[in-house]
């Protein structure tokens, strides 16, 4: 009890003072010795205790297009095989992961799929684990979700492709995820999307402990709210930064989240937009921090952000959107067109 009591103290005085590099090192290096299982108030801190006894991560299962017919699965029905018939394992599999406080904002981009169709959709919902004020909880939570859903995946893989599709504090769990699978299998999965990569606690940490290029075959990244709750830095082989920073247009410069969230939006209307959205390539983050990225260049390769990117691509992009849905502007071919968003009155062009 003791031991337990003095590894509980140390994350909270760990997460108070910010030192989430020394975090990121006890966890990653002490969490398959140690366990833990501790409330504080409405926080809950787990470490290595065992995912077939944990009630507060679930994974619900969507094969079909209904978002009223997901099937949830726990460690030990995936383990059992006891999969739904329903299940395809020869479609792509999309994982989608929530973060903190929850998986409101995260349903659009099951929606979309489920419309689409084609795919097998898994929803990792551990809302209990990441729940508001509980913010330090759910970064140390965050190893805990991605050891328990790598299981599952483990017994759901085979799949044809696997797609994670992680949101804010969600997208540092799909690299965890992955580091697992490969651990486990020797192999990545094919794809990351991180949509707005949380920032708080994370300016500083390892590579081990939030996402980068190397969790999988191919990261993509698309940044909204950088500096504020999304992190600045590169960390896919590709990332997008839209519109101008920090706040989003159609955006109050006083509610971050509304920038924040914005990545699930574009990333689910880009499932099924018919014109896409389309980004050039900048020089750099600091250009794109100066505002020194163009929109069009007449000479210079577009290429889709979202669900259809073209992976033979890397490096920084930019673009812009409209201020409210649908979002997507289309390709842009020559600077005629830019004046004719202009004339409507699309915000945050130049």
């Amino acid at each position: 009890m003791k031991l337990l009591l003095y590894f509980y103290c140390s994350f909270i005085l760990i997460c108070q003072t910010n030192l989430i590099t020394v975090s990121g090192c006890i966890i990653g290096s002490l969490h398959e010795s140690i366990k833990i299982n501790i409330s504080s108030g409405n926080c809950t801190y787990q470490i290595n205790h065992p995912c077939d006894a944990d009630d507060k991560i679930k994974f619900i299962l969507f094969t079909g297009n209904s978002i009223d017919n997901g099937i949830e699965l726990n460690v030990s029905n995936a383990t059992n095989k006891k999969l739904p018939v329903s299940y395809d394992g020869s479609l792509p599999l999309k994982v989608i992961i929530h973060g903190y406080s929850g998986s409101e904002y995260v349903y659009n981009i099951i929606k979309a799929y489920l419309y689409k169709g084609g795919n097998n959709v898994l929803l990792v919902d551990w809302g209990p684990l990441s729940r508001k004020p509980c913010y330090c909880a759910a970064t140390v939570n965050t190893w805990q979700v991605g050891r328990c859903a790598s299981l599952v995946l483990h017994q759901l893989l085979p799949a044809k492709y696997v797609h994670i599709v992680g949101f804010s504090l969600g997208a540092h769990v799909a690299g965890i995820v992955s580091n697992y699978l490969n651990e486990q299998l020797g192999k990545k999965v094919d794809r990351i999307t991180g949509l707005d990569p949380a920032l708080p606690m994370y300016s500083a940490t390892s590579a081990l402990n939030k996402l980068d290029p190397t969790d999988a075959y191919f990261v993509d990244v698309i940044h909204t709210s950088v500096g504020t709750y999304g992190k600045i830095e590169a960390c896919g082989h590709q990332d997008f930064y839209v519109n101008k920073h920090p706040t989003q247009p159609g955006c109050n410069p006083t509610t971050v989240i509304c920038s924040h969230k914005r990545a699930t939006e574009l990333f689910a209307e880009s499932i099924n937009t018919k014109i896409g959205f389309w980004a050039t390539r900048c020089s750099s983050i600091l250009s794109y921090l100066l505002g020194s990225c163009s929109t069009f260049r007449s000479n210079e390769q577009q290429i889709l952000m979202g669900e259809y990117t073209d992976k033979r691509y890397s490096g920084v992009f930019f673009l812009k959107t409209a201020n409210s849905p649908p979002y997507a502007l289309g390709k842009l071919e020559n600077k005629l067109q830019l004046a004719k968003y202009k004339r409507k009155k699309f915000v945050n062009y130049i």
